[in-house]
């Protein structure tokens, strides 16, 4: 109970996110067609809010998907709820776990909370990587290291070549690897392929980000089956709820994440061009998101932002983020939106 005492957790917001823009958490900004409302609303059934889930098809959706075998996957609601599974499957109390410094926040609040030993591998000024660093920890001291790819929030990638030498010193030292791949679809890469090879490789995905499903909460993790069995050991009854069952099942069609992502991706090339005509230093990421170093304006945007029905972040902690207010990428007539907030800004139309 003294360890819980001591970690602070936000509260949830009083005031509702809903009606804004929301370019500050990498949500799909852009709602769904009625195409997509009226295929869920056709697939709706009384029995979807009075049965308990049924998952088997799920499943084999999944195994369709990247054409493995069905104990290749669990389902999980959201990426933070397989990170949690992994922390108490595969860390031990003696032993440090390996995680990047700035990640995910959950990452390091699990870790506290089961008291877990943990060993943060940072980032230089320019973004690089301690990689040096991070295989130099890879040793009989640690048994678990985590991975986000592409991180969040330096939205930096370990590529291939540097993945592939980690996992095999991993390997070597019976070192499980989890990499959370919740930014994949904005990124060009994926570690599924190495996992025939490593059977110490764990990655867990969402339907939050690229999907679009954030507020569904519905992810998976794939590994080999003897680590999916572990993992199993610690699911939940039922791992994912009907309603988002039934909209998983229309969205694996390709055609409504590969549009939003086709959009999204434009709708980053805009903005980065209008950065640049202005000289706005700014760090392209591998996610759905842009690191933006508005200077002394920041304060100004962030608030003519919120006035303007557009929320926005800022206020980093680490050092090497704190210049940065990161700004979600959205289809071109949503991201069009806040570089009109910017324009009136630095045109200084607009004053505190």
């Amino acid at each position: 109970m003294s360890q819980i005492k001591i970690i602070k957790r936000t509260k949830s917001l009083k005031l509702s996110r809903y009606p804004y823009l929301r370019l500050d958490k990498n949500e799909r900004t852009s709602p769904f067609n009625e195409t997509f409302l009226r295929e869920f609303k056709k697939n709706l059934k009384s029995l979807h809010f009075t049965c308990y889930p049924e998952m088997y098809s799920f499943y084999q959706h999944l195994a369709k998907l990247h054409k493995l075998k069905i104990d290749h996957f669990l389902a999980i609601s959201g990426i933070d709820h397989g990170l949690k599974s992994c922390i108490e499957t595969f860390s031990t109390k003696n032993k440090n776990t390996i995680i990047l410094n700035p990640t995910f926040a959950m990452i390091k609040i699990y870790l506290d909370v089961l008291k877990k030993k943990i060993k943060l591998i940072g980032y230089d000024n320019n973004f690089n990587l301690k990689y040096k660093q991070l295989l130099k920890s890879i040793n009989k001291q640690a048994d678990l290291i985590i991975l986000s790819n592409p991180n969040s929030p330096t939205g930096t990638l370990i590529d291939k070549k540097n993945l592939i030498f980690l996992l095999k010193k991993a390997k070597k030292n019976k070192i499980k690897v989890v990499i959370d791949e919740a930014y994949f679809g904005f990124s060009s890469f994926t570690a599924i392929s190495l996992l025939k090879k490593f059977d110490n490789l764990i990655i867990l995905r969402t339907f939050s980000k690229s999907y679009g499903l954030a507020g569904l909460r519905a992810g998976y993790i794939i590994s080999n089956p003897k680590n999916i069995e572990l993992l199993s050991s610690l699911k939940p009854m039922y791992e994912l709820n009907s309603l988002s069952l039934i909209a998983i099942r229309i969205l694996l069609k390709k055609k409504y994440r590969e549009d939003y992502i086709k959009k999204t991706n434009l709708g980053k090339k805009i903005l980065i061009n209008f950065l640049k005509r202005n000289e706005i230093p700014y760090r392209d990421t591998f996610a759905n998101f842009i690191l933006i170093d508005f200077k002394n304006f920041s304060k100004n945007i962030i608030q003519l932002s919120k006035k303007k029905k557009i929320i926005i972040t800022g206020g980093f902690k680490s050092s090497i983020m704190k210049k940065y207010t990161r700004v979600t990428t959205a289809p071109p007539n949503e991201i069009k939106k806040f570089i009109t907030v910017i324009k009136n800004v630095i045109q200084k139309k607009y004053q505190i």
